[in-house]
């Protein structure tokens, strides 16, 4: 089982073609994103490796989602998946599945400096009603669903 999870590791960072930031699996083990240093998530399927040995495969979709590298991801617990991104530029970002435009985005609080500040960390509680994000500044963000 190793050998597959290199094997498919090493498939996506070529398809990155830059390096992975991060990675996130769906609840429901269907679907794994790959955020690239690009500013891109890609999406594939994630095949059953029990009963299928590994095979070359192009992502399902490509979303363009920050202006620098996807820093952070996950998906909302649950059914009706829906996914967050976090970037460098500052921005979170919600997505449905099958879209391939955002349906939010959150921005960080400004640095003292006034200047924008990435972010590098993204988490949701275990409910999915909250948000919580680590940035550069040494912030950490939560925002609560209502």
């Amino acid at each position: 089982m190793a050998d597959d999870r290199q094997r498919i590791f090493v498939y996506l960072k070529r398809q990155c073609i830059v390096s992975v930031e991060s990675l996130a699996v769906s609840p429901d083990g269907q679907t794994l994103a790959a955020g690239c240093a690009d500013g891109t998530i890609k999406l594939w399927t994630i095949p059953d490796l029990a009963t299928a040995p590994p095979q070359k495969q192009f992502p399902i979709r490509t979303l363009s989602a920050h202006s620098g590298s996807v820093s952070g991801l996950c998906f909302s617990p649950g059914e009706g998946q829906l996914l967050y991104s976090a970037g460098v530029d500052g921005s979170i970002k919600l997505w449905q599945p099958g879209q391939t435009d955002a349906i939010t985005r959150l921005s960080f609080p400004l640095g003292e400096d006034s200047r924008r500040r990435g972010i590098f960390s993204l988490s949701l509680t275990p409910n999915g009603q909250g948000l919580i994000a680590g940035g550069d500044n040494g912030i950490i963000q939560i925002w609560q669903q209502k």
